[in-house]
């Protein structure tokens, strides 16, 4: 080897053209080098591009399971919404019937009051009218026993007199 390297060295032409061989040989080992780095420069940025989107694909899988959990909830929710709006709405006509129950036993309070004062005032005026009643009656006996009394008489003068003018 030591030969033909000093054959080399004398000989300016093969010297050119193992220099140009050389050359030759370090710019394709240069694109070789350059292309095996960004081979693995792509290798790795693929590797990495795969991974996220695995992680994506499970994050999204994950997203679109929840997205549905919530939207059944949503529907239970709204259902829910809607029932209590319902409840609210039943509640408002509850209220108002009873304010307008309250409003009408008020009502039927003070007019049981005026009712109860009018009952004592006639239970009072029955009382009097009762005990006028029975002095009433009381006379009405006394003046029927007079009457009689009276017709008697009457008809006892009546019979002297007619036998008085016979």
């Amino acid at each position: 080897m030591e030969a033909f390297i000093t054959t080399i060295q004398n000989d300016s032409t093969l010297m050119l053209i193992v220099g140009v061989g050389v050359v030759i040989f370090l710019v394709i080992f240069l694109v070789l080098l350059i292309s095996a780095m960004r081979i693995k420069l792509y290798k790795d940025r693929y590797r990495r591009i795969y991974t996220q989107n695995i992680d994506i694909i499970e994050e999204r899988n994950t997203l679109e399971k929840e997205l549905t959990v919530y939207k059944i909830t949503d529907v239970k929710n709204k259902k829910e919404l809607q029932h209590d709006k319902d409840t609210i709405y039943q509640l408002k006509i509850d209220i108002e019937g009873y304010l307008d129950l309250q409003q009408t036993h008020t009502k039927m309070v003070k007019y049981l009051k005026e009712t109860e004062k009018k009952v004592e005032a006639s239970s009072e005026k029955y009382k009097i009218l009762e005990l006028t009643q029975k002095d009433l009656q009381m006379r009405h006996d006394i003046l029927m026993g007079e009457n009689s009394k009276y017709r008697t008489n009457n008809t006892r003068l009546l019979s002297k007199l007619e036998n008085v003018k016979r």
